[in-house]
C-alpha cells in the first residue's frame, strides 16, 4: 500500500488565528406558535463565510456535537493534524455554529483547543441585528485533555464579551425589549457532552420600568424554552398577573384584563398589554350614578402626565406615545401607572339641566365634565294658580234727586272680590359656570345662573244690584241697577335669580342634590273698574205734575270708576326645583265706599274710559344664597285661597222697568212737595195750561232723557257695543302696535258680528295709527292702534307627510326684529308630537351625536319657533348642532343686538333619503340637506349682510355632516332681494 508523506508543516502561529467578523443575525420571520412553551429552532445560517483554503486547512469537516464530550476528530483530520503542530479544522456544532478553528498537536493523537470561536446562528438571538448590529453571537471552544467544553459569547472583531455581562446590559439582545434584568443569578451558559444550553433561568426582571416579574428563556440545543410573568400593579385596578409568550421571531408580548378598584359608579375591566417595547392598556367601561350614566375609555399613562391632563381639563389623546428607545428606558426612572379615561357620558342634573357631555376620569375615579354643559330647554317651575279673596259684601243705600218729588233712596246691595293669577313661572336662558366633579374638591366651582320669569295679575272684581218700586205724591217710580266692575294689573317680574345649591350625597358620590331659589315677588298698581251693565229710573207721573212720563237710563259701557287705593299682591316664593311646591301670596286690601259709588253712578259721574287691565312690572327680591339651607318643601299658607272665581254673570235689577201705573191715584191737595207748592197749586197750574206737559228735557238728578221708546233704547246699546268692540281692536294692539293686515283681520270679526250696525267698515291710514272709517248714521270715524307698516309675516308652505306624521320641509319668515321672539315665544318640541315618526328612529340620549335623531326646528325656539308639526323634522343630533352654530347663532345675533334692522330668513329641507322599515330602530335613518337663506335689512329694504348655509344631515356618518357657509353679496349678485 503506497502512502503519502505529509506536506511540511507551516510554521506555527504564536497565538490562535480569529476567524473573520460574522454578520449580523437578521430576524426570521414569525411562525405560528405550538401550545407549548417550547419552541423549534430555525435552520441554521453560516455566518463565517467560506472556510479559507491553505496548506494548514485540514481536509474534510468536523462536528463537536456527534463527538459528544470527547474531541476526537475524523480519521483523515486527526492524520492530518498529527503531522502538524498546529492546523485550521473547518468545524461546526451541529447545524448551529460553524467556522475554521485552529488546533494545536501536543503529541499524536493529543490536541488542544484554545479559546476558538464557531460563528452562532440560534433563534434566541433572532433579533439582534435590531438591537446591536456590530455584534455577533458566537460559541468559544476549549479542548484540554480530549473534553470539549464551550460557552456562548458575543463578538465585536477580535473582541469578545462574556454573555451574562452584555445581557445585562442589553437584555433586548434576547429580544427582551423595554425589559430590564435584575440579579443574573439564573444565568445557563454551557457547552457539555455534545449538547449546547444557554439563555436565562427566573432571573427577575421590570417590565416597562413599572411592573415585576420574572422571565424564564433557555435554549437547549434548538429548542427554546419560554415562561415570563409581571405582576400588574396600576392604582385604580385590581392586581392582575401578566402572562407572556414569545413568538418564533423572538417578540415577546402579553395581555390580561384587569379589573377596576374604583368608586361603584364605575364597572368593568381595562386591558393591560405589552407589545414587546412598551406597556399600554385600554378599556370600555361603565359608568352609571344619578347625574351621569354612560361608556368611558380608561387608558394607562403615566401619573405625571395624567395629572397634567387633569389641571388642563383635557381629554387624553388617542393614540399612546411612541415608546422610548432601549436606551432610554433603561436611563428612565421606574414608571407609576394610574387610569385616566374619558367619554361621553348622558348628564340628567335635574328635569331642565340634561343632555350629553364630555368628561373625564381621574385616577381616583371623578368625573369631571371638560366639555360645555348646555341646558334642553327653559323649564316651568310651576303653572298658573288663581287666587280669590272676598273683600266685602255690603247693603247701602243710593240717592237719587227727581224734581217735585226730591230725593228718593234706593237700597242695593253691593260685594268685591280680589283675585290673583300667579304663573307661569320659567327659568330660561340658563347658564352653566364654572366645572362639574364628583370630586367634592371641585364641586364648589360649578354653578348654575338663569333668568326667572313670573308673569302675575292682581284684579278686584264689584258686583253691584238694586231695585225700588214706590209711589210719592201719586208718582209711580221704579229705579234699578245691574252692575259689573272689573279691574285688574297684568305684569311679570323677570330676574336673575341667586341659585342655592345643596348636595345631598357622601364625598364622590354621583346622586342629585337640591337646587333652590327665594325671594319675594311684588306687583302693585291702581287700575280703574272696567264698567258694565246699566242704571234706570222710570216715573210715571199724575196729570197735574209738571215730570213727565219718562224712562232714564245710564249705560254703563266703555265707562270707568277709580279704585280708592292701590290693588295688588306679595308673593313669598321659597322654592325646590322639581318640588312643585307653590308660593305664600298675600293680596292687599281695597279701599272703596260702596255708597258713595252707587249715588255718584246715579249721577252720573262715571267717567269715559276702558278700565281694566293696566301693564305694571313686578319687583323682585332676592332673599337668597349659595350656601343657604334649602327651604321646606310646604310653603306657608297666605291670606288668599287658592281657587278660580267664578266669571261675572251679567248684574240684573232688582226690578224691571215698566208696569207702572197711570197717576189716577188720590193725592192730598195740600200735600207739600220739594219745590215748596202744594199738590192743589200744581194741579190749578195744569188746569189753566189745558194739561199734562208733553215731555222734553227734565233736570231731574242729571240722568238724560231715553228717548222715544224702548226700540232706540235698544239701537243706542248696539252701537255702544260695537263701538266698544273697535276700542277693544285698539286696546288689543296698544302696547306694540300692528300691521294693516292684522288690524284689518280683527276688524272684519267686529263687522261681521255687528253686521246690523255697521253700514261700512274700513281701515285707513291715520299717518301714525290705523284708524277706522264706518257709517252707521251719520258716519264716523275712530282711532285704531299705531301703525306697524314692517309686521312679521311666517310662513310653512310646504309639510308633507313622514310614515304618517306631518313633518315641515320649508319655513320663510320676513320683518322679522327683536320684538317678535317677545310677542310669539317659541317652545320645545310639544308632547307627542311625530311621535310615532321619531319611535321608528334611534333616539337614545347616551348615543353619538351622529348615531341619533331629534326633532329639529326650521325656525329656532329662541327665534319665535313653535314645537308643532309644520316647524319640526327629523335630524341627526350633530347636525342640528351644525345648524345651530353655522346659521342660528348668527340670526339670533341679528335680532338681539341689530334692533334698527329686520331678518329675512327661509330654511327648505330636501335630497330626502330614508329607510324606516326595520324592526330594529338603529337601521332606520331620514337622511337630509337643509338649505339655509338669511339677510339683514333696513326699513326700506336695503341688505346689510346676508348669507346662506348648507347642513347635511347623515346617519351614522360624521364626514359626511357638514356645514358649508357662503357670504352673500349684499346688492346685486346671483341673490333675488328678499
Amino acid at each position: 500500500m503506497a502512502t503519502r508523506s505529509p506536506a511540511k508543516a507551516a510554521a506555527p502561529s504564536t497565538k490562535p488565528t480569529a476567524p473573520p467578523a460574522p454578520a449580523a443575525s437578521r430576524p426570521r420571520p414569525a411562525a405560528a406558535l405550538a401550545p407549548s412553551t417550547k419552541q423549534a429552532g430555525g435552520a441554521a445560517v453560516k455566518l463565517g463565510g467560506e472556510t479559507p483554503a491553505g496548506d494548514d486547512l485540514a481536509p474534510g469537516v468536523m462536528d463537536l456535537k456527534t463527538m459528544g464530550g470527547t474531541f476526537k476528530p475524523p480519521a483523515p483530520i486527526a492524520a492530518f493534524l498529527d503531522g502538524r503542530q498546529r492546523s485550521r479544522v473547518s468545524t461546526r456544532f451541529g447545524k448551529l455554529a460553524d467556522g475554521a478553528i485552529e488546533v494545536e498537536t501536543r503529541a499524536k493523537g493529543k490536541y488542544q483547543v484554545r479559546n476558538q470561536r464557531l460563528s452562532l446562528s440560534h433563534p434566541l438571538f433572532a433579533r439582534i441585528g435590531e438591537a446591536a448590529p456590530g455584534l455577533a453571537p458566537c460559541i468559544e471552544v476549549n479542548v484540554a485533555s480530549e473534553k470539549i467544553e464551550g460557552r456562548v459569547g458575543f463578538a465585536a472583531g477580535a473582541k469578545l464579551d462574556a454573555f451574562d455581562a452584555q445581557i445585562g446590559k442589553a437584555p433586548e439582545l434576547l429580544g427582551l425589549v423595554g425589559i430590564s434584568l435584575g440579579a443574573l443569578s439564573g444565568v445557563v451558559n454551557s457547552i457539555a457532552g455534545g449538547k449546547l444550553k444557554v439563555g436565562l433561568s427566573s432571573v427577575p426582571i421590570t417590565l416597562g420600568q413599572a411592573f415585576s416579574g420574572k422571565v424564564t428563556l433557555v435554549a437547549e440545543d434548538e429548542t427554546i424554552t419560554f415562561d415570563a410573568s409581571a405582576t400588574i400593579n396600576v392604582k385604580g385596578l385590581a392586581t392582575g398577573n401578566l402572562e407572556m409568550k414569545r413568538t418564533a421571531d423572538g417578540l415577546i408580548t402579553g395581555k390580561a384584563a384587569v379589573g377596576l378598584q374604583l368608586p361603584k359608579n364605575l364597572s368593568g375591566s381595562v386591558d393591560v398589554a405589552w407589545d414587546g417595547r412598551a406597556v399600554s392598556g385600554e378599556g370600555k367601561v361603565g359608568y352609571k350614578g344619578e347625574k351621569l350614566s354612560g361608556d368611558v375609555t380608561l387608558r394607562l399613562m403615566e401619573r405625571a402626565q395624567a395629572q397634567q391632563l387633569e389641571e388642563q381639563k383635557k381629554a387624553p389623546p388617542e393614540q399612546a406615545p411612541p415608546a422610548p428607545s432601549p436606551a432610554a428606558a433603561k436611563a428612565a426612572k421606574k414608571v407609576d401607572y394610574v387610569v385616566f379615561g374619558e367619554g361621553d357620558l348622558a348628564f340628567a342634573f335635574n328635569a331642565w339641566l340634561n343632555g350629553t357631555a364630555h368628561v373625564i376620569v381621574d385616577p381616583k375615579g371623578y368625573v369631571t365634565i371638560i366639555g360645555k354643559i348646555t341646558p334642553q330647554q327653559e323649564f316651568e317651575l310651576f303653572p298658573q294658580k288663581d287666587y280669590v279673596k272676598p273683600l266685602f259684601k255690603v247693603e247701602i243705600r243710593a240717592s237719587y234727586g227727581i224734581p217735585v218729588v226730591g230725593n228718593i233712596f234706593i237700597f242695593a246691595n253691593v260685594g268685591m272680590d280680589a283675585f290673583a293669577k300667579l304663573g307661569p313661572a320659567k327659568f330660561y336662558k340658563i347658564i352653566v359656570q364654572g366645572t362639574y366633579s364628583t370630586d367634592p374638591t371641585k364641586a364648589r366651582d360649578f354653578s348654575i345662573q338663569g333668568t326667572l320669569n313670573i308673569s302675575a295679575a292682581a284684579g278686584a272684581r264689584l258686583r253691584g244690584e238694586a231695585g225700588a218700586g214706590l209711589e210719592v205724591l201719586g208718582h209711580d217710580i221704579k229705579a234699578g241697577a245691574g252692575v259689573n266692575g272689573i279691574a285688574g294689573i297684568k305684569g311679570y317680574a323677570e330676574a336673575t335669580p341667586t341659585i342655592g345649591y345643596r348636595e345631598k350625597a357622601a364625598p364622590g358620590e354621583d346622586r342629585k342634590g337640591e337646587w333652590f331659589i327665594r325671594g319675594d315677588l311684588e306687583i302693585v298698581g291702581q287700575p280703574f273698574l272696567c264698567l258694565s251693565g246699566d242704571l234706570f229710573v222710570e216715573i210715571d207721573a199724575p196729570w197735574w205734575s209738571p215730570v213727565p212720563d219718562k224712562k232714564w237710563t245710564w249705560p254703563l259701557g266703555g265707562k270707568e270708576w277709580p279704585l280708592g287705593s292701590s290693588l295688588g299682591f306679595g308673593a313669598s316664593i321659597d322654592y325646590v326645583f322639581g318640588s312643585g311646591q307653590w308660593p305664600k301670596l298675600d293680596l292687599k286690601p281695597v279701599e272703596f265706599s260702596a255708597d258713595k259709588f252707587m249715588t255718584d253712578l246715579y249721577a252720573d259721574k262715571a267717567k269715559s274710559g276702558k278700565g281694566g287691565d293696566i301693564e305694571k312690572p313686578g319687583k323682585w327680591n332676592d332673599k337668597n344664597s349659595k350656601a343657604a339651607d334649602p327651604p321646606p318643601k310646604s310653603s306657608p299658607k297666605g291670606n288668599a285661597t287658592a281657587g278660580k272665581a267664578p266669571a261675572l254673570s251679567p248684574a240684573k235689577s232688582r226690578v224691571q222697568p215698566g208696569g207702572t201705573g197711570k197717576g189716577g191715584k188720590h193725592v192730598d191737595p195740600n200735600a207739600r212737595t220739594a219745590t215748596g207748592k202744594s199738590v192743589k197749586q200744581y194741579q190749578d197750574e195744569a188746569v189753566k195750561k189745558g194739561g199734562k206737559p208733553a215731555g222734553g228735557e227734565v233736570k231731574a238728578g242729571s240722568g238724560k232723557a231715553a228717548g222715544a221708546g224702548k226700540d232706540k233704547d235698544s239701537r243706542r246699546e248696539q252701537v255702544t257695543q260695537a263701538l266698544g268692540a273697535l276700542d277693544q281692536v285698539t286696546a288689543r294692539h296698544a302696547k306694540d302696535g300692528a300691521g294693516k293686515e292684522t288690524v284689518a283681520t280683527d276688524v272684519k270679526a267686529v263687522r261681521r258680528k255687528f253686521s246690523e250696525v255697521f253700514k261700512s267698515l274700513d281701515v285707513v291710514d291715520g299717518g301714525t295709527t290705523w284708524d277706522y272709517a264706518y257709517e252707521i248714521n251719520p258716519k264716523g270715524k275712530g282711532k285704531g292702534p299705531k301703525q306697524v307698516k314692517k309686521a312679521a309675516a311666517l310662513s310653512y308652505p310646504k309639510p308633507m307627510k313622514l310614515a304618517g306624521e306631518t313633518v315641515g320641509t320649508e319655513m320663510t319668515i320676513d320683518w322679522m326684529n327683536h320684538k317678535f321672539p317677545k310677542k310669539h315665544p317659541g317652545s320645545p318640541p310639544k308632547s307627542g308630537v311625530q311621535q310615532k315618526l321619531m319611535d321608528l328612529l334611534p333616539t337614545e340620549p347616551g348615543n353619538k351625536s351622529t348615531h341619533k335623531f331629534v326633532r329639529g326646528h326650521l325656525l329656532n325656539e329662541h327665534l319665535g319657533g313653535e314645537g308643532v308639526a309644520e316647524n319640526l323634522f327629523p335630524i341627526t343630533g350633530f347636525a342640528n348642532s351644525k345648524h345651530l352654530h353655522s346659521t342660528e347663532s348668527r340670526i339670533k345675533k341679528w335680532v338681539e343686538e341689530k334692533k334698527d334692522k329686520w331678518v329675512w330668513y327661509r330654511v327648505r329641507v330636501g335630497s330626502f333619503k330614508n329607510d324606516l322599515t326595520s324592526n330594529d330602530v338603529d337601521k332606520n335613518y331620514v337622511d337630509s340637506t337643509l338649505s339655509c337663506e338669511a339677510a339683514l335689512k333696513d326699513e326700506s329694504g336695503k341688505k346689510a349682510e346676508a348669507f346662506q348655509t348648507t347642513i347635511t344631515s347623515t346617519y351614522r356618518d360624521p364626514k359626511r355632516t357638514a356645514a358649508v357657509i357662503e357670504e352673500l353679496p349684499t346688492t346685486g349678485g346671483r341673490k333675488k332681494q328678499p
